[in-house]
């Protein structure tokens, strides 16, 4: 009985996944697009961003610097955003891989 408080504290420290409510259903990070889509629809605007890109040198069989080679520094994503009206908040999905990475609310909608 006295492990139960552990458990709880630990339980509240994790912190459940975001989810959104879309309707009737409910979307949570992990989930893919086409799941996004089939809950919620399509978003009201989908922004992508491209993984920043940087120049690495290449070098001959002597080690002498002989030009560069263009590679991402990052992995590209997109923020998908849904605008509920002015009753709900506006949600901003952050999508890697085509799947849910993070769930952001901003300020009412319009």
């Amino acid at each position: 009985m006295r492990y139960v408080p552990i458990v709880l504290i630990g339980l509240l420290v994790a912190g459940p996944a975001q989810a959104l409510r879309c309707g009737n259903a409910i979307v949570s990070e992990g989930d893919d697009t086409s799941k996004v889509i089939q809950r919620c629809g399509r978003p009201t605007s989908v922004e992508r961003i491209d993984a920043p890109v940087v120049n690495q040198p290449i070098y001959n069989a002597l080690g002498n610097r002989i030009g560069y080679q263009p590679v991402p520094a990052g992995e590209s994503y997109e923020i998908w955003t849904y605008n509920f009206g002015p009753q709900r908040f506006v949600a901003r999905i952050t999508i890697k891989n085509a799947k849910i990475f993070k769930i952001n609310e901003a300020g009412y909608g319009y």
